[in-house]
């Protein structure tokens, strides 16, 4: 697997390394095999595009939301933002990096 990534942010390395991790074991256990890019967004968080290789899990898209991408999200963010813990939100793409998350 090849990945790209730009410039860490601080302590940002250490929760990149354990989203892939988790994704990665994730997807294997799904029987999914991704390639996985790295970007930090301009919000501070974490942006991951999965490109699918070979079969696509059911009701995913490049560029659409998806219960099964958002539900993925939602476990990631929940497993990386332990309490006592530096916060980074995590957002999932299938295709390309997601669309930016509007002010709230």
């Amino acid at each position: 697997m090849v990945q790209a990534f730009s410039g860490p942010r601080e302590g940002g390395l250490e929760k990149r390394q354990q989203v892939e991790k988790l994704l990665t074991d994730i997807l294997t256990l799904m029987g999914f095999s991704a390639r996985l890019d790295f970007k930090d967004a301009a919000d501070g968080s974490l942006a991951v595009a999965m490109h699918f290789t070979g079969e696509t899990p059911p009701g995913t898209a490049p560029g659409h939301k998806s219960f099964l991408i958002d539900s993925l999200q939602f476990l990631l963010n929940k497993c990386i933002n332990r309490p006592n813990s530096e916060r980074r939100w995590v957002t999932l793409g299938v295709g390309g990096f997601p669309e930016p998350r509007g002010s709230r």
